[in-house]
């Protein structure tokens, strides 16, 4: 896909990714979007009409103060309350000057109460991967790919890599007698 064609290719990360994920919250679920700060002016408006009770705060790890980061925290509207944008010029005016931002802490006053979600079920449609396995082993193409895969025992005949020393000599002849005394029997 090139990049003219692409419906994102002028828009933040972080607005795809809230345009593509908001619609996962439930009514009244807990967002918890942590971008960087000038991202929630660009963010604003969806942010406004979808959600209450936003609250933005600094993080202070030494990685989110690199990367000027804040975390967005908000519930979700109700269906016949969504698609006014209100408050959202007050997001914008945070983008502007997040140093006065609250730091999130523990003494931070505000509280979300999570909603219980439904019980998620996980459905398996696919191909059962011992079955694929078992195919594989069977499939043409791996048979072509064994003789290049998998080596055959080859037997070893002729001189050594190694010379021999005495030892080894020795070590072998006692085998010929060895075998020898074994066939007589």
């Amino acid at each position: 896909m090139t990049a003219s064609s692409d419906p994102h290719s002028n828009k933040r990360m972080e607005l795809v990714l809230l345009e593509h994920c908001y619609r996962r919250v439930i009514s009244e679920g807990v967002p918890v979007f942590v971008v960087p700060a000038p991202a929630v002016g660009t963010c604003a408006r969806l942010l406004a009409a979808q959600f209450n009770r936003i609250s933005i705060f600094r993080l202070q790890p030494p990685e989110s103060v690199r990367f000027n980061q804040v975390v967005v925290f908000g519930i979700r509207k109700k269906a016949h309350l969504r698609g006014e944008p209100k408050g959202a010029k007050e997001l914008l005016r945070i983008t502007y000057k997040p140093q006065l931002l609250p730091d999130l802490s523990q003494e931070v006053s505000e509280h979300y109460a999570i909603p219980p979600s439904a019980p998620a079920t996980i459905t398996h449609t696919g191909l059962s991967l011992d079955k694929i396995e078992d195919a594989l082993q069977r499939s043409v193409a791996m048979q072509n790919a064994r003789g290049i895969l998998v080596r055959k025992q080859q037997k070893m005949t002729g001189r050594p890599v190694t010379p021999l020393h005495k030892g080894h000599v020795r070590a072998a002849g006692l085998q010929r007698h060895a075998e020898r005394l074994l066939r007589r029997r």
